[in-house]
């Protein structure tokens, strides 16, 4: 499932606080989830306008970053800048070794759930939105947001190696596959929809 901006948008304006700031984040970097959850105050400069990656939050356990390109910082904008800011006067949580994204039920000792929380805000966001409908079945979570993030900058003639240094894929051949893979679902949509009006004009002919 790959999200256009404005889809983001629909489900990023419903949620709040934690949640906000971490669609917001991941849908502007491509962090993967583990790895933004895995991010303490510290990791943030941003004087700098930087983001290190130094660590992985995965099955309850600390662990280092998915591969050697995967410990590439990554750029924050001044956009994202000003919303972690919001974020950081809000958190309890906000001393240089604490976690972004700390566990409130575990009074911030741990980083927060993945799956708690694509059940409990991610899904019911997009299906407030009417992205998703209540019972559907398709893969869809934060790593939903670092996919489209391979696609959006392509599709509006962004250099292929720049997404993929963004993304910090090993080799750019990941990059353009993700994209291609979107441009297909795109084009088996639209097929569809022509054949939906073809026999939908078949058959009102045929009625007639």
């Amino acid at each position: 499932m790959v999200l256009s901006p404005k889809q983001a948008f629909e489900i990023w304006q419903r949620l709040q606080g934690a949640e906000k700031a971490l669609v917001l984040l991941v849908a502007s970097t491509g962090l993967r989830v583990s790895e933004a959850l895995g991010l303490t105050w510290a990791d943030i400069d941003l004087e700098g306008q930087l983001i290190h990656i130094r660590r992985s939050w995965t099955g309850g356990k600390i662990g280092p970053p998915k591969s050697h390109a995967s410990q590439a910082s990554v750029p924050c904008h001044q956009l994202l800048r000003a919303h972690l800011e919001l974020w950081h006067k809000e958190t309890p949580y906000h001393r240089p070794q604490q976690w972004v994204f700390p566990s409130i039920r575990r009074r911030g000792k741990i980083p927060r759930s993945a799956s708690v929380l694509v059940a409990d805000h991610l899904r019911p966001a997009a299906i407030a939105a009417a992205i998703l409908k209540e019972g559907e079945d398709c893969r869809y979570g934060l790593h939903t947001l670092r996919h489209s993030l391979a696609t959006w900058p392509c599709s509006n003639g962004t250099d292929p190696h720049v997404v993929k240094s963004l993304l910090r894929h090993a080799n750019v051949s990941t990059t353009l596959q993700l994209y291609a893979h979107a441009q297909n679902a795109d084009r088996m949509t639209a097929q569809g929809q022509m054949l939906g009006a073809f026999f939908g004009n078949f058959s009102e002919k045929g009625d007639g």
